[in-house]
This record gives C-alpha cells, structure tokens and sequence, in this order.
C-alpha cells in the first residue's frame, strides 16, 4: 500500500484591516526568508477566517503577498478596488462629535465626584 501524500494548509485569522495588514507583512517576510524552497503560493489548502478569508483567497489565485505588500503601500488598485484612504479616511465630523461627548462626560464626571464630597 503506497504512502499518502501529505498536504499541507495555510489558515489565516481574521482581525479587520489591520489583521490583513499583519498577515500580509509576515507572509511576504517568510516568502523572503525562504526563496526557492518555500512558497506561500505552494500550499495545497487555503483557509482563513473574515479578513484572513480575503488574503487566503487572494494567495490562493497566485497573487504573491509580496505583490500585496506593494499594491498596499505604493496605494495602487491593482489588485483591491480600494486604495488607504477609503479604509483611513479622517472623518472631521465625528471626531469633533466625540470630542464634544468627551467634555460633556467629564463635565458629568466632576460635578458628580462635587457632590460626593471628592474635591
């Protein structure tokens, strides 16, 4: 009875953009590490979960994570339809919003500690 071929997967976790990001930097870092004999385009199985689901795919369809690394840093949409800012856009609104919640609820915060004795 011959041996059964082993069969390696390559399973990525989620954690939004910035999991993405990570997963990308250090798949580019081992394909680095070990050129030739090691390829994160040679695995046989790819799985991943929320945003390690989009590099699996991506990977999995030969695209090399160091093609990734660049599309992202030199903000291109070659292989994404989105470039940094539609992820990292500043929102002046909100971030004003929130500054104003913030003074509101310390101001809360102090008068209640006032008529609790804290001074």
């Amino acid at each position: 009875m011959p041996r059964k071929q082993r069969k390696t997967a390559l399973v990525l976790a989620g954690g939004g953009i910035m999991g993405a990001a990570y997963e990308i930097g250090t798949l580019t870092a081992l394909d680095r590490l070990f050129p030739g004999s090691f390829s994160i385009n040679r695995f046989d199985t790819y799985l991943g979960i929320s945003a390690g689901s989009i590099i699996a795919t991506l990977v999995a369809n030969r695209i090399r994570p160091a093609d990734l690394y660049s599309t992202i840093a030199r903000d291109e949409r070659q292989v994404f339809n989105w470039t940094r800012k539609d992820i990292y856009k500043f929102d002046l609104k909100s971030s004003v919003t929130a500054s104003f919640k913030l003074i509101a609820n310390l101001y809360n915060i102090l008068r209640h500690h006032r008529k609790q004795g804290w001074k």
